[in-house]
């Protein structure tokens, strides 16, 4: 009886070995044939003829910056000094006249301040009491 069993095995793995066999994909035996080019090979691929002249090298951009930087920072320092002059011309013209502003300014303070007083004598012209000038926080009554 083992032997039974073992030939229904073989003829069971022999079936399943058909049956894998017939599932694998072959191709048949053909000699392929390789593409080679021409002989003498391709022609030349034209290319020069959309190269053209594409605008200045990088050097160049690149001095045509650093020149424009360093001409602006110069212009830019010049009209900062020209500018620092005009100031200091401004200021000691300013100074120079201050003391006849404030001449001025205290004469025109002085005749107001006196204006002042007139109007103030005017107003309390009825109380005795009244002293024109005097401060009002400046006495002992308190």
């Amino acid at each position: 009886s083992p032997s039974i069993h073992q030939s229904e095995l073989l003829v069971f793995i022999s079936n399943m070995f058909g049956v894998l066999s017939s599932l694998i994909v072959t191709r048949p035996n053909v000699n392929s044939v390789q593409d080679m080019p021409p002989p003498g090979g391709y022609p030349d691929v034209a290319t020069a003829r959309g190269a053209r002249n594409r605008g200045p090298s990088g050097a160049v951009i690149w001095l045509g910056i650093l020149g424009l930087t360093f001409g602006g920072l110069y212009i830019l320092g010049n009209t900062a000094k020209r500018n620092r002059l005009n100031i200091k011309e401004r200021r000691e013209a300013r100074m120079a006249i201050a003391p006849y502003l404030q001449a001025e300014m205290d004469a025109e303070r002085a005749v107001e301040f006196n204006a002042s007083l007139a109007r103030e004598a005017k107003i309390m012209a009825n109380n005795p009491d009244w002293v024109v000038g005097q401060s009002v926080y400046s006495n002992n009554k308190l």
